[in-house]
């Protein structure tokens, strides 16, 4: 899972007021102003501090209170949360994580289309986002928030020591582009490419992009929802794009495209040799441009995609869309629940709230740069990119997490360190799949 920088210290009275550790009573207060709650986590202080007041004023009959819950909640406990006698009127549900398979399976989600159709939803998200947020043709998810993520961030001032050149548009060529540049890195006595190769999520990435270029759309939307028992598999994990996918990932190490010890390495060990200078480039997302900066790396930066498996499909920006919503079954005030996601959706608020997040970028299409005065430098540029040649959701941000990015980042670090073969991670992955639609 892409991980975000943490927010600053909330301020603003009103929000702070009511950050809580937990769900309390909502309902109908003496002053008929109804209190719905609403889920969070605490690196959204700074979205939060907007969207809550506008909706208060746009909506003065309602009050917003904000349950701030950690990572291991959101993907465990919550789904007992969820089913409890008292759930939030609106609940942070990941669609990469066991507590959406299980509660959209014991109905205890509800259906929102019709937040949906108030938002626009199906024509404002990409095509195989909207698809990837369903389960069936019904949407109990909404994608608040996009995070784009297998972005190769490099240093400046190391390649223009070393007469290097990043491409114009973003997008290496092919492989011997990029092998160039790793043996002329090394040949400096840096690092290549730091990567978090301890962290599954990291390979799980890389899958994700490559897969993106070697499987055909209808191949893609099919690997994105063949998990759900109600979908038929059309292409299989023993398939060429998946093993052709693997296989890349294993010819990039093979060329050292990584560090040296790169498997016994997390992301924050990555990303410190790329602060330190010691590494010419880094595997992150968009939000590593504001930690770049937090760190004082005090040196320029540029980015790119790593090369595409396929002419006709050159490399995309990924999203994750991890921050989703949804509601409850037992909400107590679902219609109220349903308004404040609309409103979370609206241009206003995915331009004023969630766009200057310093986490996260708007989940929908219908904003340009010019709509995002707050989004500079790389991440404006990320931004444009993203709206000219799209940002399609990920294999590993639409699959469930347990089938897919955890064991099959773990398999491949396996591979990579020689245990496994190419076949034998997608066999194992096929594996996974056919367990996961027998459950």
């Amino acid at each position: 899972m892409p991980r975000g920088k943490a927010a600053g210290v909330l301020g603003g009275a009103s929000v702070a007021a009511l950050m809580l550790t937990g769900c309390s009573g909502p309902g109908d207060s003496s002053d008929g102003t109804t209190t719905i709650v609403v889920q969070q986590q605490a690196n959204w202080t700074s979205m939060m501090e907007v969207l809550v007041p506008a909706f208060e004023e746009a909506h003065p009959d309602i009050s917003v209170e904000l349950s701030t819950i950690d990572q291991d909640t959101r993907s465990s406990t919550n789904t007992q949360i969820i089913a409890g006698n008292n759930p939030p009127d609106i609940a942070l549900v990941s669609g990469n994580s066991p507590v959406y398979l299980e509660t959209v399976e014991n109905d205890q989600l509800l259906d929102v289309s019709d937040v949906w159709a108030a938002a626009d939803l199906d024509e404002r998200y990409d095509a195989e986002t909207a698809e990837a947020l369903q389960y069936g043709e019904t949407p109990y998810l909404v994608g608040i928030a996009g995070i784009n993520y297998d972005i190769v961030y490099y240093n400046q001032q190391i390649f223009d020591e070393l007469g290097l050149e990043a491409p114009a548009d973003h997008r290496l060529d092919s492989d011997e582009e990029l092998f160039e540049l790793v043996d002329a890195v090394r040949a400096a006595g840096y690092d290549p490419l730091a990567v978090g190769g301890a962290d599954p999520f990291q390979w799980a990435w890389q899958v994700s992009q490559v897969l993106q270029s070697y499987a055909t759309p209808d191949e893609i939307a099919n690997y994105l929802t063949s998990w759900n028992a109600d979908v038929e598999p059309t292409v299989a994990y023993t398939d060429p794009p998946f093993v052709d996918t693997v296989q890349r990932i294993q010819d990039w190490a093979d060329a050292g495209l990584y560090q040296d010890g790169y498997l016994g390495q997390d992301y924050d060990a990555a990303q410190g040799l790329f602060f330190q200078g010691q590494a010419a480039m880094l595997l992150g997302g968009n939000f590593t441009a504001g930690a770049i900066n937090d760190a004082g790396a005090g040196f320029d930066y540029g980015w790119f995609l790593l090369p595409s498996g396929s002419e006709e499909r050159p490399s995309q920006l990924m999203t994750y869309l991890g921050e989703a919503m949804a509601i409850p079954a037992g909400a107590e005030n679902p219609d109220e629940a349903k308004l404040f996601l609309e409103f979370w959706m609206s241009n206003d608020m995915q331009a004023d709230a969630v766009a200057n997040s310093g986490f996260a970028l708007p989940s929908v299409n219908s904003l340009d740069i010019d709509d995002l005065p707050g989004v500079t430098g790389v991440v404006s540029e990320l931004v444009e990119d993203a709206g000219e040649n799209g940002a399609p959701i990920g294999w590993g941000s639409a699959t469930p997490g347990a089938f897919a990015q955890q064991p099959l980042g773990t398999d491949i670090a396996a591979m990579l360190s020689g245990q496994m073969t190419v076949d034998e991670v997608a066999q194992a992955q096929q594996a996974r799949l056919d367990e996961t639609r027998a459950e």
